[in-house]
């Protein structure tokens, strides 16, 4: 069997889930229509860098035409195909006329209804015709697709039938704990793709109150994959986000290295996820209004900060392990179970 994660590389989960494919005996490929701003790398990429929208929609649809008789499955990642969502999934029949089996996977912003996080930008013509284009994408994607899956909890309530996929960008065998001796000052670090999203207000306002003579605040913006993950090493403490209710990427480096991070996390998203998975889940549950206790109670605390980073490098390693997470997919891609959770479990853990 070969496997296509096509057009996008966002959040690092394509390429990583590629490649972990290719770890257990796969022949799975990644192809992204252009390398994004964090730099997540791709088998092939199909425009240079800066590539503008259109640009990329053409190399993606002559692409399409392509490679749909050349693999047997095609996992579209980032609610996109060739013609993204404001093309309505046209495209998706066409890929099964050529014969290919098809499943997606939703990351957040690209499926969650607008009216979530920006409910007065919803009601604008703009957003009025990007939430109908969201529906109608949707309503193909249901039909044409295999499986669907999701990387946040939440967007089960709007996605019917899918299922919930644990993120499989970050290998705890490659991130791990680093030595260094504990600072002086609390050294917190936050790096928000988006401030409006990840609720970044409430961390300047604990910045604010709480002052830098015994906290060190980092606030990373505009700087290299690189760079942030050097920063990440020097952490006591991981600032994720309090508007979504679910954690990212980031957060799972972070747990990786045994790095106590705080995130508001929904409680009734929570539910939807396997027992297991939620009851294990290490993150320290804060809100705007409650982060200042938090970070206290966490710089007058060494010890519980390394029962916590401890117990998040075992979560990760338990449930973000990408060859797991692969081998369960396999199961599912060869049809001998339509739950991912079943293969998942059955493959046990480490």
């Amino acid at each position: 069997m070969n496997v296509l994660h096509f057009p996008t590389t966002i959040g690092g989960n394509p390429p990583a889930l590629a490649a972990a494919e290719r770890s257990i005996g796969l022949d799975s490929t990644c192809i992204s229509d252009v390398r994004y701003s964090m730099g997540y790398e791709a088998d092939t990429f199909l425009c240079p860098d800066g590539a503008g929208p259109l640009q990329r929609a053409m190399s993606r649809c002559l692409a399409g035409r392509r490679l749909a008789s050349q693999y047997d499955l095609v996992h579209f990642n980032g609610g996109q195909t060739c013609l993204n969502r404001y093309g309505l999934g046209l495209d998706l029949p066409l890929w099964r006329r050529r014969g290919a089996r098809l499943f997606m996977t939703f990351q957040g912003g690209d499926i969650r209804p607008l009216s979530v996080l920006f409910p007065e930008r919803a009601r604008s013509l703009r957003g009025r015709v990007s939430e109908s284009c969201r529906r109608r994408f949707l309503r193909r994607a249901t039909r044409w697709c295999e499986q669907l899956f999701c990387l946040n909890p939440d967007l089960l309530r709007h996605v019917e039938g899918a299922q919930f996929l644990p993120y499989c960008s970050v290998d705890p065998a490659i991130h791990l704990p680093s030595e260094r001796e504990p600072s002086q000052r609390l050294r917190i670090v936050h790096a928000p793709t988006s401030r409006g999203v990840k609720g970044s207000e409430h961390v300047f306002n604990a910045r604010e109150v709480l002052g830098e003579e015994d906290y060190d605040w980092r606030m990373l913006e505009g700087i290299s994959r690189e760079d942030v993950l050097r920063e990440l090493d020097q952490a006591d403490v991981v600032i994720d986000q309090f508007r979504i209710g679910w954690y990212g990427a980031f957060a799972v480096e972070a747990m990786a290295r045994a790095i106590p991070t705080i995130c508001w996390i929904n409680e009734a998203d929570l539910a939807l996820t396997p027992p297991g998975f939620a009851s294990a889940l290490p993150l320290v549950r804060a809100d705007g209004e409650n982060l200042v206790d938090v970070l206290r109670e966490l710089k007058e605390d060494p010890s519980d900060r390394k029962r916590i980073g401890n117990a998040s490098r075992d979560f990760t390693v338990e449930y973000h392990d990408p060859a797991r997470i692969a081998s369960a997919m396999a199961e599912v891609y060869a049809g001998r179970t339509r739950s991912f959770w079943d293969a998942f479990e059955a493959n046990g853990g480490n």
